[in-house]
């Protein structure tokens, strides 16, 4: 990547006054507690519907 274009994200950053960090923070926050039970949450629905399916 070009230094340049890092810079600018800083420069923007820093303009802004860190006015997303409590948006980013809900965001990390929501994905550490219910994104990490999707996987669970689909193992359970499909393991129930291929046993539906299997016993006709």
């Amino acid at each position: 990547m070009d230094i340049q274009y890092l810079l600018s994200l800083q420069d923007f950053r820093n303009s802004i006054q860190d006015a997303w960090t409590p948006l980013m923070e809900g965001v990390s926050l929501f994905a550490v507690h219910y994104l990490i039970l999707i996987p669970l949450v689909l193992k359970l629905c499909g393991g129930k519907a291929a046993s539906t399916k299997a016993e006709g």
